[in-house]
């Protein structure tokens, strides 16, 4: 609540907008009100947030082939959330089930088994590791569910306990922007992460450029992407003055 109302982006703008407003001098007033605008307009472009998000995802591996290089015992992948229809029925979000079906296609060529983890941020919500696991075919991969953990650094704790995870070496499975913060979070507590990839770079069209000069003009996707950077520069630093993850972690 407090996050979504002060620390999402945009909201400390808006909030120095309103400041703005309601300062009685004008000179103090039109000056704020200007580099709020102006701070509005430049993260509202894709380029912004594209450039964010490049040290986030330090360390992929781009190249598919080096992974089956690694010597890794099991991929883990983290769910993205899920949500409940009007009947009831609960469905992992769009990208839980990019995340595992990636995660899924990179453990059969591998021939390892898969480790999803996800838990249930609400009282009556199920784990999201089993929400995305009953919903997605396995086809014969061996796959274990760990459905605790209301965050990134619970699911890595929960993780942890897994003796098939503590002796091995994984591979991360999740979106670049998340990599960085889960693969600490991971590190914490022992765990070693052999090598870090996206659902993106698993695709067949993963050497197509994501780059356009649109990424200059302002939209609400330029706007997404740099929330959705700052939300993770944002937890990570929580992680990081709580001890949920150490520089040496990164």
């Amino acid at each position: 609540m407090i996050f979504d109302m002060f620390i999402a982006w945009p909201m400390p703008l808006i909030w120095l907008m309103g400041i703005g407003l309601v300062v009685r001098w004008r000179i103090r007033s039109s000056t704020v009100l200007a580099v709020a605008a102006g701070l509005l307009i430049v993260s509202a472009m894709p380029l912004i947030g594209k450039l964010l998000h490049i040290p986030l995802s330090s360390g992929v591996v781009r190249d598919v082939d080096r992974l089956s290089r690694t010597g890794v015992t099991a991929v883990f992948v983290p769910t993205a959330g899920s949500f409940r229809d009007a009947q009831g029925t609960w469905w992992p979000e769009e990208g839980s089930f990019l995340r595992y079906s990636a995660a899924l296609k990179l453990a059969r060529s591998l021939k390892v088994s898969v480790i999803v983890g996800g838990g249930s941020p609400l009282r009556d919500q199920p784990a999201e590791a089993q929400t995305v696991v009953d919903v997605v075919k396995q086809n014969g991969i061996d796959v274990i569910v760990v459905g605790a953990g209301r965050n990134s650094a619970g699911t890595a704790r929960a993780v942890a306990e897994l003796s098939q995870a503590r002796s091995g070496r994984l591979i991360l499975v999740t979106d670049g922007r998340h990599i960085t913060r889960m693969r600490a979070a991971l590190r914490r507590h022992g765990l070693v992460v052999a090598a870090s990839t996206t659902p993106r770079l698993l695709r067949s069209d993963r050497h197509v450029s994501n780059w356009s000069w649109r990424d200059v003009l302002p939209s609400d996707n330029g706007l997404d992407l740099t929330g959705a950077a700052v939300y993770e520069y944002v937890g990570l630093m929580w992680y990081l003055i709580t001890g949920k993850a150490r520089l040496v972690d990164l």
